[in-house]
């Protein structure tokens, strides 16, 4: 987690390629092709479990945390690829934190609709809370490794 803290404070984007209409096949096959679009550009990311509310099903879905890096884009070129590559997925939204900004926000497509993100939830900074399986505005946790992949984090 203490990556994840790091690289929130830096600038990151985080989003899944999964969607609920897809079989588990499907959902398996687009995000590896997420992984490799990601790579594709020379982006690292942090595999994750993440859990959300949608209308009143409970989603819990794998997604990833896309650190930014300055050396490889502009700021303004890794918010436009993060709306590419979520576009590409036709997923609601995505996580942002631009690199010199305090705060995570969350870009959403109501309805799924458009080629834009037309609503933008400010969401705060990066803080663990052992939320105890809730869902409520969503979670985050990482998909393997340590003791800590079993706790859940969100940013508020």
């Amino acid at each position: 987690l203490s990556k994840i803290k790091q690289h929130s404070e830096n600038g990151f984007f985080a989003l899944s390629a999964s969607r609920h209409e897809l079989t588990a096949e499907e959902n398996k096959e687009s995000t590896n092709k997420l992984k490799t679009m990601l790579r594709s550009v020379g982006l690292g990311f942090i595999s994750l479990i993440g859990g959300y509310m949608e209308g009143n099903t409970k989603v819990v879905e794998n997604s990833f945390f896309v650190p930014y890096m300055k050396d490889l884009m502009s700021e303004e070129e890794f918010f436009n690829f993060a709306v590419k590559v979520s576009l590409a997925f036709n997923q609601e939204g995505f996580l942002f934190k631009v690199p010199s900004g305090d705060a995570v926000m969350l870009y959403e497509r109501p309805n799924n609709s458009g080629n834009s993100y037309s609503k933008v939830i400010k969401l705060g900074k990066f803080k663990v809370n052992d939320i105890k399986g809730k869902l409520e505005g969503g979670f985050s946790q990482l998909k393997k490794g340590t003791s800590q992949k079993d706790i859940k984090y969100i940013f508020f």
